[in-house]
């Protein structure tokens, strides 16, 4: 059976390679800009970071959590790289949908993990998740207005009419939903404690989190 540091050494590895050979051949292209190469070595970067978490014992990322960060910024990269946004028509909802589910989970597990280790921070599952929800619902709203204003900036063409802002707004609302609706039943067999210990978080960045009067800190 493979062990946990070599199967997220494999996904990991395998994804960021596949995005920096990709951003290579991109660079060959006529049409391509600066944008595409960028997107394709940074999300490439990005792809490394559970395995360089691991390695480093910043905290180990449960298997799932780390597959499902990979396919969410290499959707996003693969579809920059090979104009899947442009070329194919639900592309784009896809990837707004996916990402937005995995944000909410990043988001909910650093929540817990303040919780863990901070006394004066307090709340449940339940609430939390729907804190989420609604927080990701302004990202997104946020987010929509970034695209238009780098596009406006710098020429790209990620803001393709109202109708696709307001199809990202509801593939964002969708993808937060699902990322609150999958914790809560996730962490139906976990209690917070129990969850954040299992990743292993480092010995400083707990001291880090649970400040000067944390309890939790040693």
């Amino acid at each position: 059976m493979i062990g946990y540091q070599r199967a997220l050494d494999i996904i990991c590895l395998s994804a960021a390679a596949i995005l920096v050979v990709m951003s290579i051949l991109s660079i060959m292209e006529n049409v391509r800009h600066l944008y595409e190469l960028c997107t394709g070595l940074v999300c490439a970067f990005f792809c490394l970071l559970p395995t360089i978490f691991a390695r480093r014992h910043i905290m180990s990322l449960p298997l799932w959590f780390a597959f499902f960060m990979e396919v969410a910024i290499f959707l996003h990269a693969y579809g920059v790289l090979l104009m899947s946004y442009d070329l194919q028509k639900y592309y784009d909802t896809i990837t707004h949908t996916f990402s937005s589910f995995v944000i909410s989970l990043c988001v909910i597990m650093t929540l817990f993990t303040l919780q863990r280790y901070n006394e004066r921070i307090k709340f449940t599952v339940g609430f939390t998740t729907v804190f989420i929800f609604l927080i990701m619902m302004a990202f997104g709203t946020y987010w929509e207005v970034l695209e238009y204003v780098v596009d406006q900036i710098t020429g790209t063409g990620m803001q393709y009419s109202p109708f696709d802002t307001v199809r990202d707004m509801f593939s964002n609302a969708l993808g937060s939903m699902l990322g609150s609706l999958f914790i809560y039943i996730y962490m139906r067999r976990w209690s917070i404690e129990e969850f954040i210990d299992s990743i292993n978080v480092n010995k400083k960045l707990r001291k880090f989190l649970a400040g000067k009067h944390g309890e939790h800190s040693s």
